[in-house]
């Protein structure tokens, strides 16, 4: 009552006193109020970190307002360490417990915290690749999962392109096509040249650092680990299920639709784009029907096509002129010490 001024002079400062009584004692909704006080400076002293804490508090008895004030306070970095991530969490938990302005804030900021995340796993392996470029490396080594680290630098090259299309600032464009070429890189040098290594080899791959192409002693080596028909496959799939995943995300968000028509689409398939779909299976082709739209398979398809035959075309140059791409690109990269963000 004091705070509302329901039959009393209204009086901040005596509705943080009661609240605080409340709140000591565990009540979630005093919790919340006297936190609502502290972020908004109402009879109390502005202060955001006692408005986390209070938050804090409330939200993990199940408050909801308290979950959608928690998650904004770590988007914003207001009284406490930014954490996108956390944030994310925290409005999905306000969301499932009804609170109606954490959905969209979910929504809004779910797109970033997945690029962010990915983001970290390439910055891994970038790193990685810094210190120790291999002819062959033991995905022991490796900071994630193979299949995780080649989604990720798929996702991400994905968003950058995205993103480059629609950018107007010079800059940023440059830094996009610097970016993009040295990601893609990185993705090639890992389906190709990571593998997982026989424990009987390890010694033999170990001593292959500092090599810059494959001494006698490392051929049968060399032929027994780098499978470019194998790393091939491997590169398309993972640009397959990036693009598939980003088909699934926009159906989920109503942004893409789904109506099935004829096969007219076809006819509009140059001859190699039709063997392409043609060589496919019919498991595949009935995901297709069902989760793509007919004026876009085209497209999907010329990704597809595109991804492996950027990566043939890479393996099948003279090992010298490998060679001396890895060194001009990891030079470029080791000097801008690339952190995946374009300035």
């Amino acid at each position: 009552m004091a705070f509302d001024g329901d039959g009393v002079e209204q009086d901040y400062v005596a509705a943080a006193n009661w609240y605080r009584i409340a709140a000591d004692q565990g009540h979630s909704r005093a919790q919340h109020n006297l936190a609502l006080m502290y972020e908004n400076g109402e009879g109390v002293p502005k202060d955001y970190s006692e408005a986390a804490k209070w938050y804090h508090m409330a939200a993990e008895q199940g408050n909801p307002g308290s979950q959608n004030n928690l998650g904004s306070l770590y988007e914003t970095g207001e009284g406490v360490i930014q954490n996108y991530a956390v944030a994310l969490e925290w409005y999905r938990r306000a969301a499932e417990g009804g609170d109606t302005n954490a959905p969209g804030s979910y929504k809004r900021l779910k797109p970033r915290v997945e690029l962010e995340r990915y983001q970290n796993i390439v910055i891994a392996f970038t790193d990685l690749m810094a210190a120790n470029s291999p002819l062959i490396g033991d995905c022991s080594l490796l900071p994630h999962p193979k299949s995780t680290i080649l989604y990720a630098i798929k996702f991400v090259v994905d968003d950058y392109e995205t993103k480059r299309e629609v950018a107007t600032n010079s800059a940023l464009i440059k830094s996009y096509e610097r970016l993009i070429p040295t990601l893609n890189y990185e993705f090639t040098c890992l389906a190709r040249d990571w593998q997982d290594i026989a424990p009987e080899d390890k010694d033999a791959v170990a001593r292959l650092a500092g090599h810059e192409s494959f001494p006698e002693w490392a051929l049968p080596l060399k032929h027994k680990y780098i499978d470019e028909e194998r790393a091939s496959c491997e590169a398309a799939e993972a640009a397959i299920r990036v693009m598939k995943d980003k088909i699934d995300r926009e159906k989920a968000e109503g942004d893409y639709d789904y109506t099935i028509n004829s096969n007219n689409w076809v006819a509009h398939l140059t001859p190699l784009e039709l063997a392409h779909w043609e060589a496919k299976p019919q498991s595949e082709k009935d995901w297709w029907y069902a989760h793509t739209k007919p004026e876009d398979r085209g497209e999907i398809l010329r990704t597809e096509i595109a991804a492996t035959a950027s990566y043939n075309e890479f393996l099948h140059l003279p090992e010298a002129t490998r060679n001396a791409i890895t060194k001009r690109i990891e030079k470029q990269a080791d000097e801008a010490r690339i952190r995946l963000e374009p300035v």
